[in-house]
């Protein structure tokens, strides 16, 4: 059995990538597929799609995908925030997911009292949705306890902000000691802990996304009763640039330039903003950029 993390299935391109994004994630991709294929089924512990109404052009690509990598039906989602609309459970049938689902080219997870139970009951699959909370197996059913969550989890001493206030790795073993395995999404960044035979796995998101993800190593598991192997998800160096977050604050700066001047002006007419501001361009020196920025919240007649 393989777990994943995060794979936020997209067409768009994040703003900080500067390589052939889409097919960066094609590849990483079929490499997922390609290792549940050999190991199935494939666990997504929520945000399979990065948008819950995504281009129908991304479906037909990702169905295509999954029916040219054999593993139609054998990908097991429980969805995430991403995956929802609103992000909310109770909009689950107006999102792609459950279209995907009533296609039979993946399998949505989402009753917590309904565990699925996979290789001729080797694993008890129990699922746990965003804005959920995990309960304790309430059926006894013989197999390797398995809780599919998409939470934001944490290693401790690895909080992503300061002051950083959610659950810690350590206390969820603690915790929910009846699974053997806990499998967790929403932190994109990857780490493993376990207690005693228990273990938590977050694989964190498959492809870096943003700046800050430079040093983030995608991975999934392999799951063989109690052995865990990690498996790197092959990558790109040099695939992420942060000169869009130097050019928006050095546009921010040239706007807050303009702001300051504006409230430096006096003598103009109080009935007409519009008049007021073409005369305040006309009568000082302003980068084009910013006027056309200024322009595109109040246009100019024709």
């Amino acid at each position: 059995m393989i777990s994943c993390g995060d794979l936020h299935l997209r067409l768009d391109i994040p703003i900080g990538r500067i390589d052939n994004y889409l097919e960066a994630q094609e590849s990483k991709f079929r490499f997922i597929l390609r290792a549940a294929k050999k190991s199935p089924p494939l666990l997504v512990p929520g945000d399979f799609l990065d948008k819950a109404r995504p281009p129908i052009e991304l479906l037909y690509w990702i169905m295509s995908i999954l029916e040219e990598e054999d593993m139609v039906g054998k990908v097991l989602l429980v969805p995430g925030q991403h995956d929802l609309l609103w992000h909310s459970l109770k909009n689950l049938q107006r999102s792609a997911v459950s279209l995907l689902d009533k296609a039979g080219y993946i399998k949505l997870l989402t009753d917590q009292t309904k565990p699925l139970i996979v290789n001729n009951g080797e694993y008890v699959i129990w699922p746990c949705p965003y804005g959920m909370k995990p309960v304790e197996p309430t059926t006894t059913i013989e197999g390797t306890q398995v809780l599919v969550w998409h939470n934001m989890v944490i290693n401790k001493g690895e909080e992503l902000w300061p002051g950083q206030n959610t659950l810690i790795s350590g206390k969820i073993l603690r915790k929910y000691k009846k699974y053997s395995i806990i499998c967790t999404g929403d932190n994109h960044n990857y780490f493993l802990e376990k207690n005693g035979q228990r273990i938590l796995l977050n694989s964190g998101s498959m492809m870096r996304m943003k700046t800050d993800q430079q040093k983030h190593k995608p991975a999934i598991f392999k799951i063989e009763g109690p052995i865990v192997e990690t498996i790197p998800i092959p990558i790109q160096e040099n695939v992420l640039s942060d000169d869009h977050i130097t050019e928006q604050k050095e546009c921010n700066e040239r706007i807050k330039l303009f702001l300051s001047k504006l409230k430096e002006v006096r003598g103009y007419d109080l009935i007409s903003f519009k008049s007021n501001l073409k005369e305040f361009f006309n009568g000082n020196v302003i980068e084009q950029g910013v006027e056309q920025k200024v322009w595109e919240f109040y246009p100019t007649e024709e």
